[in-house]
């Protein structure tokens, strides 16, 4: 769970990958990492200005 998190926050992660790397799964972590990372932003991305927006309306 700590690492789903460090990939959506974004900081941090290369070292994840680059364990990843280092045992042998390249090409699983490349996929998964990158899928993630497509999914998982946009809807942080999504929810973070949901929010803004309900303050916003609600002032």
């Amino acid at each position: 769970m700590f690492t789903l998190f460090v990939m959506i926050t974004q900081i941090g992660w290369v070292q994840t990958f680059d364990q990843l790397e280092a045992a042998g799964l390249f090409t699983e972590a490349a996929i998964y990492y990158t899928s993630f990372m497509i999914i998982g932003v946009f809807i942080f991305a999504k929810i973070i200005v949901a929010v803004v927006v309900s303050n916003l309306v609600t002032d």
